[in-house]
């Protein structure tokens, strides 16, 4: 440690206080004064060792960043495959939601094809009464000919 002590001359003398321990255990301050090239190099010394606590920070802070990036890159992915596991959801929803119309569209089909042979059918049927009721009734004018007939000719 380094302090700056006046002299004399009043002019500043560097000076350097050392704390000594003794076997008893009782604590002294011994003072000495330093030269130039030690004051130089203590400020050689303090000044790499400011330098290597700003580079060590500028490391610290380069690797936060590059944690930071890290993690910004793992969050996008991670949206990315949430996004795309969301589409592929809808997907399989939109899929599903496609098969049971398509299951609709064909049970209707059906009842549709059903509907369409039973009408043919009933029309076949109608045509059938229409010609037995015609001929129905050509008999009966026939028949009321015919007795017509017979009773004209009994009135002879």
């Amino acid at each position: 440690m380094g302090c700056i002590m006046p002299t004399l001359l009043e002019r500043p003398t560097p000076v350097v206080l050392t704390t000594k321990l003794c076997a008893s255990g009782v604590q002294w301050l011994e003072s000495g004064v330093i030269g130039k090239s030690t004051v130089k190099s203590a400020f050689t010394e303090e000044k790499a060792a400011f330098e290597a606590e700003k580079k060590s920070e500028e490391w610290g802070r380069e690797g936060l960043r590059s944690k930071l990036r890290a993690a910004e890159e793992f969050l996008s992915k991670e949206r990315a495959e949430w996004k795309e596991d969301e589409l592929k959801a809808q997907v399989a929803s939109k899929d599903k939601d496609l098969n049971a119309k398509d299951v609709e569209i064909a049970e209707l089909k059906r009842r549709l094809h059903e509907q369409t042979d039973k009408n043919e059918s009933l029309e076949i049927d109608l045509e059938a009464e229409r010609v037995k009721a015609a001929t129905a009734e050509e008999a009966k004018q026939r028949a009321d000919e015919a007795k017509q007939r017979a009773d004209e000719a009994r009135d002879y």
